[in-house]
């Protein structure tokens, strides 16, 4: 099964494009293929396919959100978009952040302690999370060859510290960072 974000499949994107991410306000619709997906996608997914079609509104608008939750998460998107009435010249914009200490509380661990295995409640430690994804575009509509032209560019980045040392041996302060760019046209 593959994931396609505006018919682009996510692995060309990088993993700040996946579903985990996107926030409610810049998706318009989720197609769901089972099977086989449809040529128009351009890539093999014998296996069924999910499409996220985001907001692509005609008009000038502004969409903001702002959200709070457990372990100190925030999330927070800006989708914007500036079209001129006499020439229909558009610009837009669209990005988001995410944020979590991801700082839980866990039960009964099994913790050596002096050679000895006993079960604690810990609290889990290193284990941030962020991702920040922002993308620009220009373009006209109804253009005699195409109902609308929009060039895109997009830069996205995961920043993740990596949980260690639960059952095996501690390797330190691991993080992974991804760091991505798109160009749509």
């Amino acid at each position: 099964m593959r994931i396609f974000v505006d018919d682009i499949p996510v692995d060309e994107l990088g993993s700040s494009f996946n579903l985990n991410n996107l926030t409610v306000n810049l998706v318009d619709r989720i197609d769901v293929f089972k099977g086989v997906i449809p040529i128009q996608l351009g890539a093999d997914a014998l296996g069924g396919g999910v499409n996220i079609i985001t907001n692509k509104k005609a008009d000038s608008f502004i969409d903001f959100s702002y959200g709070v939750g457990s372990f100190t998460t925030h999330r927070t998107s800006l989708n914007r978009s500036y079209r001129f009435q006499q020439s229909g010249f558009t610009i837009k914009a669209k990005g988001f952040y995410n944020y979590s200490d991801n700082n839980y509380k866990m039960n009964n661990r099994p913790v050596f302690v002096n050679g000895n295995e006993e079960l604690i409640d810990i609290t889990r430690f290193h284990d941030q999370y962020k991702s920040v994804m922002g993308t620009v575009g220009l373009g006209m509509p109804h253009i005699t060859w195409a109902d609308e032209l929009m060039i895109e560019a997009s830069l996205a980045t995961i920043d993740q510290d990596i949980q260690n040392g639960i059952y095996g041996n501690p390797v330190g302060e691991a993080t992974e960072k991804e760091e991505s760019t798109a160009e749509e046209e």
